[in-house]
């Protein structure tokens, strides 16, 4: 059986823990997870969902019972390193604690969509510099970070950037000693 890459369980309200380890165990390469109003989603299946490393979208819209304490194994286990996309409208129960944990663990989120929270506009504020790619957006049908216009030329030509420096630094050592 060829592993999952993308898998949509949206609006299934009996998932279990069971369910979700089976799917991660055997599903380790899963990219897209989709757990829309799945009320059952919680802290042990965060933590089972953080062996995904290579994730790249998370939509929790509408899991009403997570809080932001059931949010800390996923800003400590690695899947920030990967996550593109975190979707948690009407996730009431987090707050702006989330959001620091998230922005101080250096996330290359692109979008982070909070609508429905009970975060603040002045947490927002505060933690926006911490996501580099994305604009913060205050509006009536978004709320968070979304993506900076052209970001993925935006990141090659800062990674291009950075091997400049380096080369530089390269020239000026090999300049001093010769």
């Amino acid at each position: 059986c060829k592993p999952l890459i993308d898998l949509n369980l949206s609006n299934c309200n009996n998932i279990s823990n069971q369910s979700i380890e089976a799917i991660v165990s055997n599903n380790l390469n899963l990219q897209i997870l989709l757990l829309c109003n799945c009320d059952s989603i919680r802290s042990t299946a965060i933590r089972l969902l953080c062996q995904c490393k290579q994730l790249v979208r998370l939509d929790l819209t509408g899991c009403k019972y997570l809080t932001d304490m059931m949010m800390i194994p996923m800003c400590e286990n690695g899947v920030l390193d990967t996550l593109k996309y975190l979707i948690l409208n009407d996730v009431t129960l987090l707050s702006d604690s989330t959001v620091g944990w998230i922005a101080n663990k250096d996330s290359k989120l692109f979008l982070m969509s909070l609508k429905g929270t009970s975060t603040t506009t002045y947490g927002l504020q505060a933690y926006q510099d911490h996501f580099p790619y994305s604009n913060l957006i205050l509006s009536d049908s978004f709320i968070g970070y979304q993506p900076k216009h052209r970001i993925v030329d935006h990141i090659v030509i800062e990674s291009y950037s950075k091997y400049i420096q380096l080369i530089i630094s390269i020239q000026c050592i090999y300049r001093r000693y010769t």
